[in-house]
């Protein structure tokens, strides 16, 4: 968003979520009702790090990758769909979250198991 006005319908910026019921949005994250579109998990990842070991991250820079994996997912199942189309899937099926409303344009969670379901409708026009 510029100015309050879409400027890109495939563009995404994603928010960092909690497990934390109470606490939804992670402390760090970066927020806006204007800014984020969705939220991905970006607290307490267990995730690759250097030396071939694993370790425990948090931050956007594990949210964003989240995110982009369940648009992996959807479109690896559904590659006709176009990235706009893929945008607004993954913004739909996600879980509203009330902790989240003016914290992002649509106070959501993203869930790869909805966004494949809706991506089937999509696939069946």
């Amino acid at each position: 968003y510029r100015d309050g006005k879409e400027w890109s319908n495939s563009w995404l910026t994603v928010g960092a979520s909690s497990r934390y019921n109470d606490k939804i949005k992670a402390s760090f994250s970066n927020f806006g009702k204007q800014q984020v579109d969705i939220f991905g998990p970006g607290v307490e990842i267990y995730s690759t790090v250097p030396k071939n070991t694993y370790d425990w991250a948090q931050g956007t820079s594990m949210a964003a990758p989240a995110v982009a994996g369940v648009a992996a997912l959807v479109w690896s199942y559904y590659p006709r769909l176009t990235a706009s189309e893929l945008r607004t899937i993954l913004i739909e099926s996600g879980n509203a979250h009330p902790a989240l409303e003016g914290m992002s344009i649509n106070a959501k969670v993203v869930d790869a198991l909805k966004a494949l379901k809706m991506a089937e409708t999509y696939a069946k026009k």
